[in-house]
């Protein structure tokens, strides 16, 4: 009798715990640059770039997402797309490449904002259209998305961790996306360079 009670008492703890874990309100972590990001933006030096405002698609959900009922938000205005702003600074400051008074000035709309946390996959999916503008004319302008897969788990404690993790790290992998185009290499170099990218 033990051993059939047994794997039901595990069952049910495991439901207890993602009952309770689903009862949170969490606030995303604050963005740390990628080791990656950074290499890019160093092995492409270029002109020292400003972030302006970054607004969200009015189809897109840029105030809260949920995991596991779990609501998440964003830490400075509760906005995602403010946080996938201040994750540009973060990455351009680390390399060196941010200045604020800079005429090469990059925005952006968030196009897609999915994230889902599955019993045994999870994933994110981030989009979004970049613009960099040089002296007020547009140099640049781009869609970039990424989709972003992790291992998952039935139990609400442990998934819904990984899931705000890893929500980080497809932001890391949407900037890094950017940052490794060749247009966008181009469109914030020197003069010259920028020049030859237009819009492409």
């Amino acid at each position: 009798m033990g051993g059939v009670l047994r794997p039901l008492r595990m069952l049910l703890s495991a439901l207890a715990l993602a009952g309770l874990a689903g009862c949170v309100h969490m606030t995303a972590p604050g963005y740390q640059p990628g080791v990656s990001n950074t290499e890019a933006l160093l092995r492409s030096p270029g002109q020292k770039i400003a972030v302006e405002d970054f607004v969200a698609a009015p189809d897109v959900n840029d105030t809260g997402l949920s995991v596991r009922g779990s609501p998440l938000t964003a830490p400075r205005d509760g906005k995602f797309s403010t946080y996938l702003h201040d994750a540009a600074v973060r990455e351009l400051a680390t390399a060196g490449r941010y200045d604020a008074a800079s005429p090469v000035r990059l925005s952006a709309i968030l196009m897609r904002n999915d994230l889902d946390s599955g019993a045994a996959k999870g994933h994110a999916v981030l989009s979004a259209r970049f613009v960099v503008a040089r002296d007020g004319a547009r140099v640049y302008d781009r869609p970039v998305q990424v989709q972003h897969d992790w291992d998952s788990s039935f139990v609400g404690a442990i998934a819904i961790p990984a899931a705000v993790d890893n929500y980080v790290a497809a932001v890391q992998k949407l900037l890094g996306r950017l940052f490794d185009d060749p247009a966008f290499v181009r469109a914030t170099g020197t003069p010259a360079t920028a020049a030859a990218a237009g819009t492409r």
